[in-house]
């Protein structure tokens, strides 16, 4: 089954450490802040057709960094997402992320093993709140939605966050984010494929950079 037993484990809300939940979820909101994420907007300030369009958020906690000594995870990794699969998006094109196909990456393992190369693969943290929607283009920047905090941090209901980057779950973030990288690496003398946009070949090394989102 795609859906293992310790995948459910991993997700399962009675397994989580009450004090790991709590210590991941302040992580989180620090790395939202560091990442100035958001600009703390008065719920009251806003007009009613902008009160409408506030989306909900919601926690998606994972276990993790097992120890096999005391059987018990040492952290929850905690992600504050928005809930916006029901945002409206007039043309999905705007949107679209593109996503290396299997053959490519078989493509590229094959000639990597045929050259010798070295194979380097690496990780982003928090990958999607390093894209500012203004720095992408104009495209997005009216993208910028209002979304509900966690009520663990806000209690009272008076304040809603004005996103200002791509913000897990809303239906622009994974285009903003590939364009941001884009602009990143085009900065670092590496060129886009044309036929594979999450592709990458540097103007001067022999260096193939192939990105999975």
């Amino acid at each position: 089954p795609y859906f293992t037993d310790n995948d459910y484990n991993n997700f399962n809300a009675n397994n989580f450490d009450p004090a790991l939940v709590t210590e991941g979820m302040k992580a989180e909101v620090e790395a939202y802040k560091d990442f100035s994420v958001f600009e703390e907007v008065p719920y009251d300030s806003l007009n009613a057709e902008e009160r409408k369009k506030v989306l909900h958020g919601m926690w998606v906690k994972n276990n993790k960094n097992f120890d096999s000594k005391t059987k018990k995870y040492k952290k929850v990794r905690c992600r504050y997402v928005a809930c916006g699969s029901k945002d409206f998006i007039a043309d999905r094109d705007e949107v679209y992320a593109s996503t290396p196909l299997l053959p490519i990456l078989i493509l590229l393992l094959t000639m990597g093993l045929a050259k010798n190369w070295d194979f380097v693969f690496g990780d982003i943290s928090t990958a999607f709140l390093h894209a500012d929607f203004k720095s992408v283009g104009t495209g997005f920047d009216k993208t910028s939605e209002y979304m509900w905090p966690p009520k663990e941090f806000y209690p009272d209901f008076k304040t809603v966050w004005k996103t200002k980057r791509a913000v897990y779950g809303l239906k622009t973030s994974p285009k903003a984010w590939q364009d941001f990288l884009a602009k990143e690496l085009g900065d670092m003398d590496f060129v886009r494929s044309v036929t594979e946009p999450s592709l990458y070949f540097h103007k001067t090394k022999e260096v193939v950079l192939p990105v999975y989102v």
